[in-house]
């Protein structure tokens, strides 16, 4: 069923925030909704969104539940993406691929150490493992979509020259809530 769909080029802006300092082109290792943990099977990912308030709604979220919770702002940083290799997947889709989209903003998929993956995540690595270059799938933070890019040679990925904005994670998350 994966491989039947049909990739489309993409080229853009998108967005990408992270902790102060961080890279913001270093592939995640660590799993997430679209890759299983490294401890099951790697499959480096970069999370970014095609809005700039996904990209900060999706790390304030996960910021919000660590403890102590952190009081550094974050750094958002635009992004020019070029990927040969991009699959779309909307709600329906990703529905007839059996994700449980009432679940979906729910963080139900594996962690560090843990197993099965979540079907997301066995979603994000077959399409890698199909030589996909990237995803586009809604946002569970922001009503936007967001571009997950797969660590494959035919991305580039480019830190666009306005170079990156310092945000109050914690300001927007008050003001969204």
């Amino acid at each position: 069923m994966l491989a039947d769909l049909t990739p489309q080029r993409f080229e853009g802006t998108v967005w990408r925030a992270t902790r102060l300092n961080q890279d913001p082109l270093a592939f995640s290792y660590n799993g997430g909704r679209w890759a299983p943990p490294s401890s099951y099977q790697s499959v480096p990912v970069l999370y970014t969104s095609l809005e700039r308030e996904g990209a900060i709604a999706e790390i304030a979220s996960w910021l919000s539940m660590l403890v102590p919770r952190p009081s550094k702002p974050i750094a958002v940083h635009r992004l020019v993406a070029r990927a040969t290799d991009v699959i779309t997947l909307d709600a329906p889709a990703l529905i007839g691929l059996g994700v449980n989209f009432d679940r979906y903003g729910e963080r139900s998929y594996a962690a560090m150490g843990e197993a099965p993956p979540s079907r997301t995540q066995e979603i994000g690595a077959a399409l890698s493992f199909l030589g996909i270059d990237g995803l586009i799938v809604p946002s569970a933070r922001w009503p936007c979509c967001n571009l997950i890019l797969f660590d494959n040679l035919d991305n580039q990925i480019e830190i666009n020259d306005d170079g990156q904005e310092q945000v109050d994670w914690s300001q927007f998350l008050g003001q969204s809530d």
